[in-house]
């Protein structure tokens, strides 16, 4: 068994499921609507975006503030803590490359 702690392995879980990141991307820069976070996210197909959505509503990262989806604090937060890992994924990237 894994010595990950429980918290981390749910946080894992939920950010690698198809497409979470992407979404959460998204929503750093600027609140969107449905289509337009379908589109900023390649066209995803739309039961995949609505899936994620309930699946980061549930986990507080996003709220709907009709008409829009946006970033609530913890998910601001949780972006600007992947943002600070930018840096390391670049040179980590170019290294198995």
């Amino acid at each position: 068994m894994s010595d990950i702690e429980p918290h981390m392995a749910s946080l894992f879980e939920l950010i690698g499921r198809a497409q979470t990141l992407p979404i959460l991307w998204s929503l750093r820069q600027s609140p969107k609507g449905f289509r337009d976070l379908q589109r900023s996210c390649g066209d995803l197909s739309s039961s995949v975006v609505s899936r994620r959505l309930r699946e980061l509503k549930e986990a507080k990262l996003v709220d709907a503030v009709s008409p829009h989806w946006q970033l609530t604090k913890q998910g601001v937060a949780f972006t600007d803590l992947l943002a600070t890992m930018s840096p390391w994924a670049k040179r980590w990237n170019k290294l198995i490359s």
